[in-house]
This record gives structure tokens, sequence and C-alpha cells, in this order.
């Protein structure tokens, strides 16, 4: 669920005219490191531990329904 919730967030939080989201993937041993990169507006550092937490959001009054998922 919040593989999917993180693209969906990088297009609809995203107010770029050319909305750009990228997603890659890489091999590392027996793993895999996937990596979504977008050119919205980021999230400031202090938000950053909470960005896979369930039901965090950042703002409360923000323009769009979000479940924090």
């Amino acid at each position: 669920m919040g593989r999917s919730n993180l693209i969906g967030n990088a297009i609809k939080h995203n107010s770029s005219v050319k909305k750009k989201v990228v997603i890659s993937s890489q091999r590392k041993g027996e793993f895999f490191l996937f990596t979504v990169e977008d050119n919205g507006p980021g999230m400031a550092p202090k938000y950053h531990e909470n960005i896979f937490q369930m039901f965090q959001i950042l703002d409360a009054g923000d323009k769009f329904k979000n479940t924090g998922v």
C-alpha cells in the first residue's frame, strides 16, 4: 500500500505544469533498492522520519483528501 501511495503523492502534490516521476530499481546483493524521484516541492527534512509511518499527514488543512496510509 505504501509504495503506491508514495507514487500517487508524487503526482498529487506536484503543482508543476510538467510533472515528472522517475521510478528505478537497483540490485543490491539479495535485495533490490527502489527509488522514486519527482520534481515536486519536496518535504522539509524534519518530516523525513514520518514518511513511512501509518496515518501521518503533514498538514491537516491540506487541500487534498489524505489518509496518511
